[in-house]
């Protein structure tokens, strides 16, 4: 997911991302360029269990990459993060 322009988020109810989360077979479910303080929400409501955000994620320029580039990026940077490599 690509956040920059969020500026308002409901995280009352984590039943929808459990499920998304629980329905990926292989994968994960990233948000690039959050605002900090949508992130913060997402902490609040435990969201960021189901959701990988920030860091190396939050300075992706994603604009300038291909969809392929970008996923590759992405893998890339959550395979560091779960010690893939």
């Amino acid at each position: 997911m690509i956040g920059e322009n969020i500026l308002n988020f409901h995280g009352s109810d984590d039943s929808y991302y459990e499920e998304w989360f629980e329905d990926l077979e292989d994968g994960w479910i990233t948000a690039i360029n959050f605002r900090d303080f949508i992130l913060e929400e997402m902490q609040q409501y435990n969201i960021d269990s189901y959701i990988n955000s920030g860091g190396d994620l939050d300075v992706i320029n994603w604009r300038t990459l291909t969809p392929q580039v970008l996923c590759a990026r992405i893998h890339e940077i959550i395979s560091r993060r779960i010690d893939l490599f």
